[in-house]
């Protein structure tokens, strides 16, 4: 009986003080508040890449389809376009910036702003899906460089005694994240094609059963993403390979499950109920700058927290498997 109370005996991570942690390291390295700012300026007063011109010749032929074309369907279609419409006129490729999981956060990302407080920002029309697709592609790998650069500088100032320094290990991080970011996206596109092919099938048979379906299909997907969201943390903070930082999240989560569940909630709580604030401020209205400002604190705050929370959950985990060793060296013999 005590060797499994000295067993429990090692402090799990704790939630409140990651979070403290993470925001003091930030109010006292407060440059690195600076990737967030430079990026939320730059898609808000700098060209935009739009897709106007290759999506209205597909959006005006909603009304052309003869199944669709009826009196019953014709308020649907119209709300279709308008939708779709507002998409295309915003839609910004440069927002290939914000790269996941690895990426610098970004307000104006998710906005897509036309206006600012110095007129319309310049639109520059792609020309072809061929130029769309390469434009986006560019653009995501060099999201995916100033995002490596990001988090390395945050996990420096968390960890100053751990993490990389000099440009060849900023590079292998580099590449290791882009590794990681093509294996979660492979991942996502096999996990998606069972639903790919049997949500049609079952929409045709029975609508509800189809959202029923759905829900469970997400519900999985949910659950199996969950494991992976310390994934880039380990390539950052231990120098470790992007298959090895997955495992290790795996194995961090699975054993802190309900602290990390918990913490991850109220990061997306805070990040998301922050963010409206953040937006409250019209596009062309300098108190725009307010909202920038105060995101790029918090969610690199946030990301200091999670380097802070996964530091401390990966050494509580080695110290309950260095201490339940002897016990089980014990029990075999």
């Amino acid at each position: 009986m005590q060797t499994k109370a000295q067993a429990i005996e090692p402090i799990p991570p704790k939630l409140i003080a990651s979070f403290i942690t993470g925001f003091n390291t930030v109010a006292t390295h407060v440059r690195l508040i600076l990737f967030p700012l430079v990026l939320d300026l730059f898609l808000w007063f700098g060209p935009h890449l739009g897709v106007k011109n290759l999506l209205q010749p597909y959006i005006r032929q909603l009304t052309t389809i003869p199944e669709l074309n009826t009196p019953e369907m014709s308020n649907v279609i119209q709300t279709i376009q308008s939708s779709w419409n507002f998409v295309a006129q915003r839609f910004n490729l440069a927002s290939g910036l914000r790269t996941y999981p690895v990426g610098i956060p970004s307000l104006m990302s998710g906005q897509a702003p036309l206006q600012t407080p110095l007129g319309t920002a310049p639109v520059y029309q792609v020309s072809s899906p061929l130029d769309a697709i390469g434009w986006y592609v560019v653009i995501a790998l060099l999201g995916l460089i100033v995002g490596s650069w990001y988090f390395n500088s945050v996990a420096r100032a968390v960890f100053p005694q751990k993490a990389n320094t000099s440009l060849h290990l900023i590079g292998w991080d580099t590449l290791q994240v882009i590794f990681l970011t093509a294996t979660l996206l492979l991942v996502l596109v096999v996990l998606s094609i069972p639903g790919l092919i049997l949500l049609p099938l079952l929409a045709f048979i029975s609508p509800g059963f189809a959202q029923i379906t759905l829900l469970l299909l997400l519900i999985i997907l949910v659950w199996l993403i969950v494991p992976l969201l310390f994934s880039p943390h380990g390539i950052f903070v231990y120098r470790q390979s992007a298959l090895v930082s997955l495992m290790t999240s795996a194995k961090v989560i699975r054993f802190s499950m309900p602290g990390s569940v918990i913490f991850f909630f109220l990061v997306l709580v805070i990040s998301q109920g922050m963010d409206l604030l953040w937006q409250v401020a019209p596009d062309n209205s300098w108190m725009a700058l307010v909202g920038i400002a105060g995101h790029a604190f918090t969610t690199t705050g946030l990301l200091a927290a999670s380097f802070v929370y996964y530091s401390d959950a990966v050494q509580w985990l080695q110290e309950v498997i260095q201490q339940n060793l002897p016990s089980q060296k014990e029990s075999q013999i």
